[in-house]
């Protein structure tokens, strides 16, 4: 029993060390993502002004309509290039995660496993024991029954 305690307080020293340094990661890398969110949205920033002032300097005077829409057009575009990093970053981070998962669920099964294991072993001690106890019983029975005289 104290071995099956001792193993549970190790795994979850274990898994304690392993969510500590999981955290830390997780910290750096959200601060790279800050980061890399502040480049962008500079960058989104330029391209805004860039698109306009290429589209005021193209109309000096008509013909707003369309280059308006290009305009609109330009930042969607400009939009959507920003959005497309920001969304394969964040793919990666949730692959990890299941990645992470995936190793946790292997790690728990193993853990069971080993529990059932040495329930069985317990189990089996048990019986063991019930066996050679019932049987002394019966031993000490008859001895009993042989050492009283019958009436």
């Amino acid at each position: 029993m104290r071995q099956q305690v001792g193993a549970c307080y190790d795994a979850y020293f274990k898994e304690k060390i392993h969510c500590k340094s999981q955290a830390s990661s997780l910290c750096s890398k959200l601060a790279a993502l800050r980061e890399r969110r502040q480049v962008l949205d500079v960058k989104l920033e330029n391209y805004k002004m860039h698109f306009e002032h290429h589209c005021d300097v193209l109309t000096p005077g008509g013909n707003r309509g369309c280059f308006q829409y290009s305009r609109d057009l330009a930042q969607r575009t400009a939009s959507y290039e920003v959005n497309e990093v920001l969304l394969k970053r964040r793919h990666a981070m949730l692959d990890d995660q299941l990645k992470l998962e995936k190793d946790r669920r292997m790690d728990a099964e193993q853990a069971l496993s080993e529990l059932h294991a040495a329930l069985r072993g317990r189990i089996l001690y048990l019986e063991v024991w019930k066996h050679g106890a019932l049987a002394r019983v019966e031993r000490l029975r008859s001895e009993l029954e042989e050492s009283v005289p019958t009436l």
